[in-house]
């Protein structure tokens, strides 16, 4: 039996190196693929409707890492277009962080309606929500 000629086994030793280099890349492209992160309001709670003008509400909401590897995330609060809280917290990967802040609306006429925004920027992601002054 006749052995292989030297470019045969040139050509499958390459392609076996190549497939070994290229394998960890692929398969981490495929699993990036199903990650992503969730923001969303707390599951299970009532939002509020209305709000009084100088009065302390809570207001939460989640970030939920589906990643598949620990992750920072930077999130920005808004009352009508106005910062009110801004901070970066690590999450493990496959964990919900729920966040809870005391926002205090004031110079607010009764009847007025408050636009309450959460961005995460990075990820250019957002939930809002609407409640009315009273």
């Amino acid at each position: 039996m006749d052995s292989p000629p030297l470019f045969t086994l040139t050509v499958v030793a390459f392609l076996l190196f190549l497939t070994v280099l290229l394998a960890p890349s692929a398969w981490e492209g495929l699993h990036r693929a199903d990650a992503f992160t969730e923001l969303g309001f707390v599951k299970g709670k009532i939002l509020p409707q209305t709000v009084t003008d100088g009065q302390a509400y809570p207001f939460s909401f989640t970030i939920t890492n589906h990643e598949g590897k620990p992750m920072d995330y930077a999130y920005r609060v808004l009352a009508d277009g106005s910062v009110v809280d801004e901070e970066t917290i690590s999450i493990p990967a496959s964990k919900e962080q729920a966040i809870t802040l005391e926002l205090k609306v004031s110079g607010k006429a009764s009847g007025d309606p408050l636009h309450m925004e959460v961005v995460l920027p990075d990820l250019g992601q957002q939930i809002q929500q609407w409640v009315t002054v009273r």
